[in-house]
């Protein structure tokens, strides 16, 4: 299996292929360039478990067992997203231990605490902001805010990347299934009727390919 790690985005994002053709049209979609697939593909081709390819400023390249756990295979921004959301957690919990203590002190000394506090959890959301975490920071309060729908994400692309799908099928071989059927459905429209269920259907199919596809890239 190979893990490929794509640079071309900003925030890196790491992709799975089970072989050496799936992985050419993938870098073909990045690069736009079918030389530069061609040449990846004749190297990783040699690749055995363990190696690495880069081919800078594109991707990186690792092969590893099927099925190997991806923590283990996952480092830069993967492991700076999980430091950083850790330490917003205890920044958040700094502030409503303080918040439940009742401590009382002298006005503007409790003002230069908090204004300290809310410097800190700007910094901090800074850094999150910076890694694609969608962060926002109470400027009052110094808590720090991370948004629903990324923390959804996260929990989506932590189940994609921990599925492995049955009868032995991967999750590429699944979204191409769903693309083949859609094709098939396309075939059966019945082109003098704008309401034909098979419009539907091939919809259906290629939306459902499109998010598995979408979170496959975010693994």
């Amino acid at each position: 299996m190979f893990l490929i790690t794509d640079y071309t985005q900003g925030t890196p994002c790491v992709s799975q292929f089970n072989d050496t053709k799936t992985a050419w049209d993938y870098i073909v979609g990045l690069t736009g360039d079918t030389g530069i697939a061609d040449k990846v593909q004749a190297v990783i081709g040699q690749m055995q478990f363990g190696d690495e390819f880069a081919c800078r400023p594109y991707i990186k390249v690792q092969c590893v067992e099927k099925y190997a756990n991806l923590a283990t295979c996952l480092t830069g921004a993967e492991k700076l997203d999980k430091d950083l959301r850790e330490t917003i957690d205890a920044h958040n919990r700094m502030i409503e231990t303080v918040e439940n203590a009742g401590i009382t002190c002298n006005l503007f000394r409790g003002m230069e605490v908090w204004h300290k506090i809310a410097c800190e959890g700007a910094a901090i959301t800074h850094a999150a902001r910076s890694v694609g975490i969608d962060a926002t920071v109470n400027m009052q309060s110094g808590k720090i805010y991370v948004s629903d729908k990324y923390l959804q994400f996260c929990a989506m692309r932590n189940a994609v990347g921990a599925l492995e799908p049955p009868d032995g099928l991967t999750l590429a071989e699944v979204i191409s299934s769903l693309e083949d059927q859609a094709l098939d459905r396309d075939s059966m429209i019945d082109a003098d009727d704008p309401d034909c269920i098979f419009h539907h259907d091939a919809a259906a199919l290629r939306a459902a390919a499109k998010m598995l596809r979408g979170l496959e890239g975010r693994t």
